[in-house]
């Protein structure tokens, strides 16, 4: 409760300052991911029922988020109709939970372990990560990117701050604009492309295991709080 309080002292009166982070000395570490939590041997199952499947994740936050891009999975359904499905952990918005080949399924599980342990199961042949241009979201990390490709999972990434520098086009994911014809586009590949979903999966995974789990950083963790 201190802390909380301290905080919203601190936040009140740097609210004026164009750089709040200029009146504190604050370090930012990258995310990574705890083995413990996250199997780095585990390979997801795919194509359930013979269908593509189209995973989105996130909370109701994300709700604009999948507006943004609810034409285009609109445009992709009609053009697959027998093909694609789209599933929904989390959030799901007006006009898509009435489609054919739309499934809600559930609210967001705020269990991170056993969020870990359902993603990889999940039977998702590629995940649908859109973010708006907004200053909240530019701030973000590519948590998300760690999360689908330590499970697997290909994904299509909104070519914003938190992926533009950690996505490779094409390589280890697909990195797009906020354009409903780029999204069609995206989609339409990944659907089409089975060696692409498991060139970028197989990229992906081996990335977050070279460059993204906790016990390869914990120097830099040991070095700031000795600096500090």
């Amino acid at each position: 409760e201190t802390l909380k309080i301290m905080l919203t002292d601190w936040i009140q009166s740097a609210s004026g300052s164009q750089d709040i982070t200029s009146q504190i000395n604050i370090h930012v570490l990258p995310n990574l991911l705890d083995p413990k939590i996250w199997k780095t041997d585990q390979s997801p199952s795919t194509e359930s029922n013979g269908k593509i499947r189209m995973g989105f994740f996130g909370s109701e936050t994300h709700g604009l988020d999948l507006a943004m891009i609810t034409p285009a999975i609109q445009k992709v359904l009609m053009t697959y109709p027998d093909q694609v499905e789209l599933c929904c952990w989390g959030s799901v918005t007006e006009e898509l939970k009435t489609l054919p080949g739309v499934r809600f399924m559930g609210p967001y599980d705020p269990d991170y372990h056993q969020y870990a342990k359902r993603l990889p199961d999940s039977q998702i042949d590629f995940a649908l990560v859109p973010l708006i241009p907004s200053r909240f979201n530019r701030a973000k990390s590519p948590i998300k990117y760690l999360e689908l490709g330590i499970s697997g999972i290909p994904g299509i990434y909104s070519n914003l701050e938190p992926y533009h520098k950690v996505i490779h086009h094409e390589q280890n994911g697909m990195i797009i604009s906020e354009t409903v014809n780029d999204w069609i586009y995206a989609i339409s590949k990944l659907i089409e492309d089975g060696n692409l979903r498991r060139s970028i999966a197989a990229s992906a995974k081996q990335d977050i295991i070279d460059h993204y789990l906790l016990p390869q950083h914990l120097n830099k963790w040991e070095n700031l709080l000795v600096s500090i």
